[in-house]
């Protein structure tokens, strides 16, 4: 049996329609004028069509009712067979087929059973890439993190960044390779990168059924003489630092902090005029302040933190 000319066909893609052709050979009829074939064959799933004369369907199952005749020994039926639809599973094909010499006699007469076993193709999927973040932001470094589901195929994936949405530089992820079929945790550092500016990045993935990216995302190097501080809480960087004339805090929700003040080395409060910048940057007009080291504390009802800070004159 032939689908679609392949005689050793052994899986099925879901819906789609083959060109079946059934062979009935027997070698012991060549030269026999009066030799004839006929089979019965059934399929456990699916759709038979076009069905060829001299045969009967019922449903699934396809038998002739008029023997064909052979030529040298051999016949064949033409026929279509839908697959049914994805999730169908395994398909069985039982087929019976007689190959006689028309002479009223058994004698060079022949017959057969074969069954054929079709499992189903499952397309493979590509990776999904989800809670693309940006962390460890500083003057000439980030480091971005995704999750990443390989829905079974072996994945990789990596950084594309760049000062546009065109991108240009790539840093590969780690694990070099995922697999599985629920998510993993997938991060890259990226290093060299310029003070204050804003990149473009994405995340791309690959595997046997293709690429994956995710949305473009952006994040911002600190300025030239920034000071990154992380808490468990939060993220916190203050620039310039060493400061001359003012100062900036930027940080997730830091306007949400009452009270900003500073501390100088014999532990005095020091007094600053305090603007805020928009809902994550509060800037410190440090103009009258004298050098030296001084210390930044923010307190809310829940938290307080403290960073130090260098005014330079």
């Amino acid at each position: 049996m032939n689908f679609d000319g392949n005689s050793s066909m052994t899986s099925y893609t879901p819906g789609k329609k083959y060109t079946i052709v059934l062979n009935i050979d027997n070698s012991n009829l060549i030269g026999t004028a009066t030799a004839k074939a006929g089979f019965d064959l059934n399929f456990s799933s699916g759709t038979l069509s076009n069905t060829p004369a001299g045969t009967m369907l019922m449903t699934r199952e396809l038998h002739h009712t008029t023997p064909k005749a052979m030529t040298s020994g051999s016949a064949s039926f033409t026929f279509d067979w839908t697959a049914p639809a994805a999730g169908s599973g395994n398909v069985t094909i039982n087929i019976a087929a007689n190959g006689v010499n028309g002479t009223g006699d058994v004698n060079g007469d022949a017959w057969n059973i074969k069954t054929i076993s079709l499992t189903e193709f499952i397309a493979p999927k590509k990776a999904n890439i989800s809670a693309v973040t940006s962390a460890s932001i500083t003057t000439t470094s980030a480091t971005i993190n995704a999750q990443v589901n390989a829905n079974g195929n072996a994945t990789t994936a990596e950084v594309q960044y760049g000062l546009t949405t065109a991108y240009g530089s790539t840093k590969a992820m780690t694990p070099a390779s995922i697999t599985g079929t629920t998510n993993t945790a997938v991060t890259a550092s990226l290093t060299g990168l310029t003070a204050n500016t804003t990149y473009n990045y994405r995340i791309k993935t690959n595997n046997i059924a293709g690429d994956s990216l995710s949305a473009n995302s952006t994040f911002k190097t600190t300025s030239a003489g920034a000071a990154v501080f992380n808490s468990e809480e939060m993220t916190f960087t203050v620039y310039p630092n060493p400061s001359a004339d003012f100062v900036i805090i930027r940080g997730q929700e830091v306007h949400k902090f009452k009270e900003i003040t500073l501390i100088n080395m014999s532990g005095k409060r020091v007094s600053v005029p305090v603007t805020q910048i928009n809902s994550e940057e509060i800037k410190l007009n440090t103009v009258s302040l004298s050098k030296g080291m001084y210390y930044i504390q923010l307190n809310s009802k829940n938290y307080s933190k403290s960073f130090p800070l260098v005014i330079e004159k």
